[in-house]
């Protein structure tokens, strides 16, 4: 049985149960399959959400990591990460589990309003961090095209990177969003390579940015507020209070993944496997403790997800 989940573990119990009773004189029923499934330690679960990589996205990360994979902590704390998130006023949850009895099924208890996705609107911002600071946090208020994004560059991204990075050796990461790319932001780039350098970056790859991490902090804060956000301007107000406030415990972390993953790195061969390592990265980031040592989260990681390590 182990097998027949190993070969499909989408598979339901009644098609395990129908594909072990294959051929055998003594068949099980599912409630029979239910139990050994769990004896033996499998559970149904939601399966996690990653990105979808293409054979060319894949190829990419994998040369992203190769070509980083003798990256210090040091050289890391020189790369700002920068991207936009958008927050929404409404959330459209189909998960949500309740208890009830059988006649409840209309109890005001037992309901749950349900939007459109998306409905009530929400708010887009840009942000920016570097391994020393949080950087400024911006809403944004229209469509965010080229014309749009080179203002941000200009007038925020400039000045951040030569305040903090003032040698020159820096480099500014964003991702691939359609604006980030228009020819006017690849020219500016250009022009002040002198000061820093816009850092390459590998198609469908969000698990990777540092930033993301904190995108989750502001989105837990704003779940577990006591006060229930009626409009948008509440919740602008909420995203930028959250940011100003973050904690200096989540600054460390994610200065923490960043050093787990170069300590990692040093510990085995580069191989396809890092191009999906660095997605559970970002998963296991929640449990690090500042309080111990960067040898020990490497070797709870390894100790997770054992493939890291291996060099085939």
């Amino acid at each position: 049985m182990g097998r027949l989940v190993r070969d499909d573990s989408k598979a339901t119990v009644t098609q395990i149960t129908t594909r072990y009773n294959q051929g055998m004189q003594n068949t099980i029923s599912e409630c029979t399959t239910r139990q050994t499934l769990k004896q033996m330690g499998y559970s149904s679960r939601r399966p996690h959400r990653v990105p979808l990589l293409s054979a060319k996205s894949r190829k990419r990360r994998l040369q992203f990591v190769q070509a980083h994979q003798n990256g210090t902590i040091e050289d890391w704390k020189n790369v700002a990460w920068s991207n936009e998130s958008r927050f929404l006023l409404r959330h459209s949850d189909g998960r949500v589990r309740i208890w009830r009895k059988e006649h409840e099924n209309m109890d005001p208890s037992c309901l749950v309003s349900t939007v459109q996705a998306g409905g009530g609107g929400g708010v887009m911002v840009w942000g920016i961090i570097s391994w020393h600071t949080l950087g400024p946090l911006l809403p944004i208020e229209h469509i965010l095209n080229a014309t749009a994004y080179l203002s941000i560059v200009a007038d925020h991204v400039h000045p951040f990177m030569t305040t903090v990075y003032p040698s020159s050796d820096s480099y500014f990461q964003q991702y691939n969003a359609p604006c980030h790319k228009a020819q006017i932001i690849l020219d500016w780039f250009l022009e002040h390579d002198n000061e820093f350098t816009l850092l390459k970056w590998p198609p469908q790859s969000p698990d990777l940015k540092q930033i993301e991490q904190l995108w989750d902090v502001v989105e837990w804060e704003i779940h577990i507020k006591d006060v229930q956000l009626t409009n948008l301007q509440q919740l602008r107000d909420a995203i930028m209070s959250i940011w100003t406030k973050i904690s200096e415990e989540y600054t460390e972390r994610s200065k923490l993944s960043v050093a787990i993953l170069v300590y990692i790195q040093g510990c085995r061969s580069v191989t396809l496997c890092a191009v999906h390592s660095c997605h559970c990265l970002g998963l296991f980031v929640g449990s690090l403790s500042p309080s111990l040592s960067l040898e020990s989260h490497a070797e709870r990681w390894k100790s997770r997800h054992p493939y890291t390590s291996n060099p085939h």
